[in-house]
């Protein structure tokens, strides 16, 4: 439906990975991701014996009667295909016939996140017998709200809606207070007409889900990291060719990245990211880029459109620069596209956030922007999994643009580490790494972040 421009903003529980967004296996092209509205994992619910062989991974025995509903064509599918024999899965296109399958016996387990297997959702589709949990959580699942790729200003105003729900939050702004307290901002009316984030849940999810974890909201008292990886997906077995004009083509026929800083120093964490994102394009050649030094005073959205620099490294994210309006700019492209941040500066007195670091490129060139985005993940996703410079082989090969670049994510852990090891090389070896630049791992803590507008 949103492929087919049935519809403008899919929220129906999509993970976000980076399998889709260059290739989502049923319509066969890729998707614009917000950051997630929602963390959740797969975990298994239902009859209790029958939970358990789940949990166990058996269906032998006394478990050979194993059936386990799930989402067809969903992250969670692609995660039990590789545990369960494909018979034991009982594929459901919706949660009517998911739920359904499940009173009628068809099968004893469901497969799903908190909100899919919540008890009450069985007792409301006609459910009366023993119920458990799993103990297990089988995937991380980082909900977005999903767009089109070709409509970038739409799919920002989505995000900082997000982004303006949390900050809300943050600062304590409710339905009720909100033309109070922000009576000039921009988002004003989002805000009086939902509440927060906070009122958001308690309305739609406390009864059944409780927040916790990484659905809380980060705050200085939290003292956690909230550096945490997407999942990859399945990203062999199929292949997008570049786009002749886009950067990422340009750039390999080039022979070389430029990439734009804004510290003269030889070895910084930006110079590290560039220095990954070359080697991926270049069989693990990090030599091959070229530093333009930027000044605060640069116009970065000019830097980029006029083709001198390929992608800035340490550009703080602002709302302004997200969402540039297109008669602004040379190229009749509205805004700039920033990865994951992967660094935090610490909020200054009387502030309620700190500046969020990033790589930053142009904004219509999606294929690119989506290249760079996922190797600020792999770093996140290579310490998640201890894989290091000298395992960097253990990362998972890449079919999305052809054999030349399978090793993409191989070739950039091989260049400079995982997160970890460059912070400690940047920093120094004793360096102490705390707050929101520690890796969020188990047991998670609240990733909700509130960026700065």
């Amino acid at each position: 439906a949103l492929a087919g421009r049935d519809i403008d903003l899919l929220i129906y529980g999509d993970t976000h990975t980076m399998e889709r967004d260059f290739h989502e296996k049923a319509t066969g092209v890729g998707f614009q991701f917000s950051d997630p509205y929602f963390y959740d994992g797969l975990s298994f619910a239902g009859v209790p014996r029958a939970v358990k062989c789940a949990d166990n991974n058996d269906w032998f025995g006394d478990c050979s009667d194993l059936k386990i509903c799930v989402f067809a064509g969903s992250t969670h599918e692609d995660v039990l295909r590789q545990n369960f024999p494909r018979q034991k899965l009982i594929r459901k296109d919706d949660q009517h016939s998911y739920l359904q399958g499940f009173v009628g016996g068809s099968c004893s387990v469901l497969a799903g996140e908190q909100k899919d297997i919540v008890h009450t959702a069985v007792q409301n589709a006609g459910y009366e017998g023993d119920y458990a949990y799993g103990k297990k959580t089988l995937s991380k699942e980082p909900l977005a709200m999903v767009t089109r790729k070709d409509e970038q200003s739409w799919s920002d105003a989505v995000n900082w809606v997000l982004r303006a729900l949390i900050y809300a939050e943050k600062n304590n702004v409710t339905q009720n207070n909100a033309w109070t307290e922000l009576h000039d901002h921009r988002f004003v009316s989002v805000l009086e007409a939902v509440g927060n984030y906070g009122e958001i849940w308690a309305r739609h999810e406390e009864k059944n889900v409780p927040r916790k974890g990484m659905n809380l909201l980060y705050t200085e008292e939290t003292s956690s990291g909230i550096h945490y990886s997407h999942p990859f997906g399945v990203i062999e077995g199929f292949r997008h060719e570049f786009d002749p004009s886009g950067t990422a083509n340009l750039v390999v026929e080039r022979g070389r990245l430029t990439c734009g800083v804004f510290d003269s120093r030889d070895q910084s964490i930006d110079t590290d990211y560039c220095r990954a994102l070359a080697a991926s394009l270049f069989d693990g050649d990090y030599n091959l880029v070229d530093f333009v030094e930027l000044s605060n005073d640069d116009n970065l959205m000019e830097r980029l459109d006029d083709g001198e620099i390929d992608v800035i490294a340490g550009a703080n994210l602002t709302f302004h620069y997200d969402m540039v309006p297109s008669n602004e700019t040379a190229s009749g492209v509205s805004g700039l596209a920033f990865s994951k941040p992967y660094f935090y500066e610490t909020p200054k007195e009387n502030s309620t956030s700190g500046k969020a670091f990033m790589l930053v490129t142009k904004e219509g060139d999606t294929q690119w922007s989506d290249l760079v985005y996922w190797i600020v993940m792999a770093t996140f996703d290579a310490e998640e999994n201890g894989i290091m410079q000298t395992t960097s082989n253990e990362m998972p090969l890449v079919s999305l643009f052809g054999p030349d670049l399978e090793r993409m994510l191989r070739d950039a852990i091989l260049a400079v580490g995982n997160y970890g090891e460059m912070y400690r090389r940047v920093f120094g070896q004793n360096a102490s790494r705390v707050g929101r630049n520690m890796r969020n791992g188990l047991p998670y803590d609240p990733e909700h972040y509130p960026l700065p507008f």
